[in-house]
Formats: C-alpha cells, sequence, structure tokens
C-alpha cells in the first residue's frame, strides 16, 4: 500500500503541473486569437467604441485571470498533496467544478460543430482546440480519482 500511495504521489505532481500549464496555454492561446482575430463590434455607435471595447478587454482580463487562478489553486493543490499534504473539501469542490465545467465545454464542441463554431476558425485550428479540451478533461479527470484514491488508502492506513 505504501508504494502504491508513494506512486500517486507523484502522479500528483505531475497532473498539478499538467493542470497549471493548461492554465497558461489557456490564456496564452486566448489573447493570441484576439490578435489575430480582433473583435469587432458593429452595433455600437462610433463614438462609444473605444469604451466598449476597453470594457472588453478588462472583462475578458478579468476573466482569463480568474481562471488561471483556479487552474494554480487545483494544480498547486495537487502538487503540495503530492509532497503529503492534506487538503480539504474545498478542493475538491473546486476540482470537481472546473472537471464539470470541461466535461461541458467538451460536449459543446462536440455537438455544437455544425454550427456553433467560431467563424474564423478553420478546421485544424477547431481540431487542435478539441484535442486540447479533451486532453485537459482527461488531466483533470485523472487528477480526481487520483485525489479521490489516495484519500481512500489514508484513511485505510489510519483505520
Amino acid at each position: 500500500m505504501e508504494i502504491e500511495l508513494r506512486r500517486l504521489r507523484i502522479s500528483l505532481m505531475t497532473l498539478g503541473s499538467g493542470v497549471f500549464a493548461f492554465g497558461v496555454w489557456s490564456i496564452l492561446k486566448s489573447y493570441l486569437y484576439l490578435w489575430v482575430n480582433p473583435v469587432v463590434i458593429d452595433d455600437v455607435p462610433e463614438q462609444y467604441q473605444s469604451a466598449v471595447m476597453i470594457v472588453f478587454y478588462v472583462m475578458f482580463t478579468f476573466f482569463m485571470l480568474i481562471d488561471l487562478l483556479l487552474r494554480a489553486y487545483v494544480g498547486m493543490g495537487a502538487r503540495s498533496m503530492g509532497m503529503g499534504k492534506k487538503k480539504g473539501l474545498m478542493y475538491m469542490i473546486v476540482l470537481s467544478l472546473m472537471l464539470a465545467v470541461s466535461v461541458l465545454s467538451c460536449l459543446f464542441m462536440v455537438l455544437g460543430r455544425g454550427n456553433a463554431r467560431m467563424e474564423n476558425q478553420s478546421e485544424m485550428d477547431y481540431f487542435v482546440s478539441a484535442f486540447v479540451e479533451f486532453c485537459n478533461m482527461a488531466v483533470l479527470a485523472e487528477l480526481l480519482y487520483t485525489v479521490v484514491r489516495i484519500r481512500k488508502l489514508e484513511k485505510r492506513a489510519e483505520g
């Protein structure tokens, strides 16, 4: 049991780094996409367009930072749990919510393939984005499984 626990903790260290790396990738991809395909808002009068764009980019940055902070919390928490520290219920809730959002995102990518795709997105962009999103979901699912498995093994060792 001790060997399996050590192996699972090493996996947590790797998975935690992966979650954080996906967060950094998500931000880079999003900003590069906006740089290549700038947002154009035609419905707003000319004099308000710059203000609307500033609000858009501020809100976009805000949500990207929240995403990165959540991924950092989950990723660094997995790494610290891999080093033997305990994580509470809030960690499990955040991890489960992130996994649920990732599953929904993958589901919408598959179901909305025909008509909900971004208008300027090529087939290759779509498949790369889908591949990365499915990998992200797999990492989060494996992380949740590993955390639950470690908790069960630790309870069995204590009791």
